[in-house]
């Protein structure tokens, strides 16, 4: 019988897409989540394999001697690297020491979505090989579609996580206030600071919910248009395009920052000068059907369920340390 453990924090879609889609192919039998690698109480089947997921969280030194003991697959997963932010920001926390090194060079592998951040990595003085399997949303999951109602203005989106986006919020509230009376602004976890307010008062905020929400949320948004503005930072670099292939899902045309991570996707791709991004927005609210036509040109771009088909096996693969 062939089992998978991992950690309860942060797996989120890097761990339930892939396993969502292992079970449906039957090549796993069982998963459990569980602080450290041992099986819960009651559970009685043991991990051929334990993937870590939550940042740079070290498995204890005795917890790693039995899951050797136990010939356990020993994996370590990152999603960003939070380490990269400047200092004295407030999503920057566990900064990787000597003691995680020590308990990376012991694990067999370790996966992360970019080349970028395989290089981050590898800088901290990782000795245990980086694989990179990019994140590809699973169809099943964004099954949601957005009403596509009537409306006077074009509806225009952003979408982040509380805390760690304050350059790309702090870029766009000038735009926002450039644009407000010919678009409809709708944010998705967070907002830029003077303008949550009035974004919550007219019921244009939604507060951050649980990634198995998101789709459903992102959808319910109804939005012709997504904004990634995504800050010349170190830790902007290393992210993926995830968001750019969920919009495609939705049928959402995007607007986003020139950064290499964007180069092969159908949208636009804008400088860091807000006076284009305000021309680019108003040139869509002027013709509502463009931002239609982009949606359907980036959703026919990508090939969304092959694209999930080969990160689950490539992530079963490197996680269960076999082809299915």
């Amino acid at each position: 019988m062939l089992a998978l453990g991992t950690d309860p924090f942060r797996g989120e879609s890097r761990i339930t897409g892939p396993l969502a889609e292992w079970n449906r192919r039957g090549w796993i039998d069982a998963t459990y989540m569980t602080i450290g690698v041992d099986a819960p109480p009651g559970f009685t089947v043991e991990a051929h394999a334990y993937v870590v997921t939550s940042g740079s969280y070290a498995l204890p030194q005795p917890v790693i001697d039995s899951s050797r003991a136990a010939n356990r697959r020993l994996v370590h997963d990152f999603v960003d690297a939070p380490w990269l932010l400047a200092e004295g920001h407030p999503g920057r926390l566990g900064v990787p020491d000597a003691g995680w090194r020590a308990y990376a060079n012991q694990c067999d592998l370790i996966t992360v979505p970019t080349p970028a951040l395989a290089d981050a990595v590898r800088a901290l003085g990782v000795r245990t090989t980086v694989v990179v399997i990019d994140d590809a949303p699973d169809p099943a999951v964004w099954r949601a579609r957005p009403r596509r109602a009537p409306r006077a203005l074009l509806r225009v989106g952003w979408a982040g996580l509380p805390a760690t986006h304050s350059e790309e919020l702090a870029f766009l509230e000038p735009i926002v206030q450039a644009t407000s009376s010919t678009v409809e602004w709708r944010f998705f976890g967070d907002a830029p600071p003077s303008l949550i307010a009035e974004a919550r008062a007219q019921r244009r905020f939604q507060a951050r919910v649980e990634p198995s929400l998101f789709p459903a949320v992102l959808a319910q948004g109804d939005l012709d248009l997504l904004v990634v503005p995504r800050a010349g930072t170190p830790f902007e670099a290393v992210k993926n395009a995830a968001i750019v292939r969920q919009a495609a899902l939705l049928g959402y045309a995007v607007v986003a920052s020139d950064r290499p991570t964007f180069a092969s996707y159908p949208i636009d791709r804008l400088p860091d000068d807000s006076a284009r991004w305000i021309e680019t927005i108003a040139a869509y609210a002027a013709e509502p059907a463009r931002a239609r036509r982009a949606g359907e040109a980036l959703a026919a771009a990508i090939d969304a369920r092959a694209a999930f088909e080969r990160a689950a096996t490539l992530t079963f693969a490197a996680w269960i340390g076999r082809a299915p």
